[in-house]
């Protein structure tokens, strides 16, 4: 192991953290080693050949830097950022989305900052400063986003299907429950969601035929079966193929306010926002999201 001197653990379990920091290491060779756990572990064995894998107390004795994410679903990062700092060790958190920023730092009443925070654009670069204005904040590009753009420059897109759905499901109220103790806690629940969805679906005028609904990384692949005979469409339950293959077959792409629906819009697909009434507005700080609430009450707006 004393080979591994001075790499830097790359540690995440949340897919959104993955996502980004398994396109940063393939777009800036250093000397990595990881440590990997849940959704996390599958995407970067999609993208990184080869995989030194270690445990955080291995990688708290061997490597100077940590880079990680800053996972919802577990305290992974979260106990992972305390190690590193506990042994004088710099620690660097990538920041993957627009919400809850401090949050992502508290547990059990105790915040634990890095030293360094990366964010990938400069929205988040704005809330990130406010927030956090004792620590250095640096922008790094969407290494992700970079990627999802050099893969579509290849990809020979044929026409979409005018009549498909793509649906992108998360666990808002796992993620709600765990935060806060509240499964509601942000006005609505991701089930609530997709049945506002359903019930309204109408209202996008009826060329629709089918709806591809496509689990969270998180989540069983089962969880959304019930939705084959919630509706007289042609449902398929997607997470088959990549993000990006399942984005580019489809017309409309749906969903509250997962990173994924901004792929959808890299990609020029309509994009909308489906939180129902009552819940807390959608994050992404995108115009080219859509909100459905008023493309149903409004007839003047019409879908992108």
């Amino acid at each position: 192991m004393n080979s591994y001197e001075n790499s830097i653990l790359v540690l995440a379990h949340d897919a959104g953290g993955a996502e980004i920091l398994s396109s940063f290491v393939c777009q800036n060779k250093k000397d990595y080693l990881f440590c990997l756990k849940g959704p996390a572990l599958k995407v970067f064995q999609h993208k990184v050949a080869k995989l030194r894998v270690i445990s955080l107390e291995q990688g708290v004795e061997f490597c100077d830097t940590l880079l990680c994410g800053t996972g919802w679903q577990t305290d992974f990062e979260y106990q992972a950022i305390k190690a590193f700092k506990n042994a004088n060790k710099k620690t660097i958190a990538f920041l993957d989305h627009w919400v809850n920023y401090k949050e992502r730092f508290v547990r059990y009443g105790e915040k634990i900052l890095p030293n360094e925070i990366w964010v990938g654009d400069h929205y988040a670069m704005d809330i990130a400063k406010k927030t956090f204005p004792e620590v250095n904040i640096h922008l790094i590009p969407n290494p992700y986003f970079k990627e999802i753009k050099e893969q579509l420059s290849t990809i020979k897109q044929g026409p979409s299907d005018k009549k498909q759905i793509l649906y992108l499901c998360e666990p808002i109220s796992v993620h709600s429950e765990q935060q806060y103790g509240d499964p509601g806690y942000w006005g609505y629940t991701e089930i609530e969601a997709i049945n506002h969805f359903l019930d309204n679906l109408h209202h996008l005028g009826g060329q629709y035929k089918k709806i591809v609904i496509r689990p969270h990384p998180s989540e069983k692949m089962s969880k959304y079966n019930w939705v084959k005979n919630r509706i007289d469409l042609e449902v398929e339950i997607g997470n088959q193929v990549s993000l990006l293959s399942e984005i580019v077959k489809c017309d409309l792409v749906v969903g509250c306010q997962t990173m994924a629906m901004v792929v959808g819009f890299l990609a020029n697909k309509k994009v909308i926002s489906c939180i129902p009434k009552g819940g807390v507005k959608c994050s992404l700080p995108f115009d080219c999201i859509q909100d459905f609430g008023r493309l149903i009450t409004d007839k003047s707006i019409t879908l992108l």
